[in-house]
């Protein structure tokens, strides 16, 4: 999702996968974005969590615009439960900020 995301988002580009803290991780190589990362944990095995850099405005944005069911975790996370349906255009538009998070910021400075 996150790479079907980037090839249609203007300014996006590559995207570098890597393991940050032992989880999956994705960044634009053209640094439009902020580090996304996902985590299953064995200690909860009925979620899934996708993790966001606590530094920014993401997650706020995440609790107030979009599907109202997203549970969020501070400032740095949204929780999936694997027993319910992902809602796929809340995830979408998610990722979506965080792959153009400094684009934007350089739109609205």
């Amino acid at each position: 999702m996150i790479h079907d995301l980037a090839a249609g988002l203007d300014g996006v580009g590559a995207i570098e996968e890597s393991l940050k803290w032992g989880e999956p991780a994705w960044r634009p190589v053209s640094g439009s974005g902020t580090t996304i990362r996902a985590d299953w944990k064995e200690k909860t095995p009925d979620q899934v969590m996708i993790f966001l850099d606590c530094k920014t405005d993401l997650i706020d944005r995440a609790r107030s615009l979009l599907h109202p069911e997203l549970t969020c975790s501070g400032n740095r996370a949204v929780i999936f439960s694997l027993d319910q349906p992902l809602p796929e255009n809340a995830i979408r538009t998610l990722l979506g900020w965080a792959l153009t998070y400094h684009l934007d910021r350089k739109k609205r400075a």
